[in-house]
């Protein structure tokens, strides 16, 4: 799984910076919502490498599974969960921060989960119950349970109706008034949960991003002994729920956070 998230994007024509940018860039849903066909190019490749090597399991993909029309009908079977580009925007702005998301479900959980964070060449991988490493080195989440000595990721997702951006706008200051020290935008969802997993960060949250968003850093963050959690019940969340908290090794953390997180928008299930 690391060779083919490494082989996919460095094989495709748009892996070197100087071809990043405008080219073959397209508009989904709204202007912050894209794709290139490097994503194309990329989900292609890994369906591929998969397909021949493990014809029988399923397959879930990003571009795929929204030109169907984006509705999942998850099974127990073996099921790779692949985002071939997570942070597109970032991607298209020559921005570091967007990666390769890989995740393989088990009766519907993930088991294995592999992120290639591309502009610093770093490979996050994790197995369920054999731990989570880094470029070799063995993650673990940080401890922190205070909110004055936390730092938050999140993300204005790439809604703009009206609603949304009230929840995001709430959620941000209802943060910033209950004395939390540092708040951040990154740009993709694996990306922030890969963080929470290396102790980079303390939390994560943000309600929107789809399974193929957040399916191959689960396992990451939680054999680092992190917790990913739905923001309003502290359950173990639905990965076709579109809500989650991450936080570290404290779950206090979650109980104090969860209160000021806005989210009266209704989201359909991936």
């Amino acid at each position: 799984m690391e060779d083919v998230n490494r082989r996919s994007f460095l094989e495709s024509p748009y892996s070197n910076e100087q071809n990043t940018g405008d080219a073959g860039v397209n508009i989904k849903s709204c202007c912050a919502d894209l794709v290139t066909e490097t994503d194309q190019m990329v989900e292609s490749m890994i369906k591929k490498f998969i397909a021949e090597r493990y014809p029988n399991h399923k397959f879930v993909g990003e571009e795929t599974s929204e030109a169907l029309g984006g509705k999942l009908n998850l099974t127990d079977d073996p099921t790779w969960v692949v985002d071939p580009i997570d942070g597109t925007m970032n991607f298209v702005h020559k921005y570091p921060g967007f990666c390769i998301s890989i995740g393989v479900l088990r009766n519907k959980d993930p088991v294995v989960g592999v992120v290639y964070d591309v502009h610093n060449d770093k490979m996050y991988w994790g197995v369920k119950g054999q731990g989570s490493f880094c470029n070799g080195h063995s993650l673990k989440v940080s401890d922190c349970g205070d909110l004055k000595k936390c730092l938050v990721l999140t993300e204005t997702t790439s809604r703009r109706d009206a609603e949304s951006m009230k929840d995001v706008s709430k959620t941000i200051l209802n943060l910033l008034s209950s004395d939390l020290a540092a708040l951040r935008m990154c740009g993709s969802a694996a990306m922030n949960l890969c963080r929470v997993a290396e102790g980079s960060a303390d939390c994560y949250y943000e309600m929107g991003p789809h399974i193929w968003d957040v399916a191959g850093a689960v396992v990451i963050l939680t054999e680092a002994g992190g917790h990913m959690l739905h923001p309003k019940t502290l359950d173990k969340p639905d990965l076709c729920g579109r809500q989650f908290l991450a936080v570290g090794s404290d779950l206090n953390l979650a109980r104090v956070i969860s209160p000021l997180l806005q989210h009266s928008v209704h989201l359909e299930c991936d």
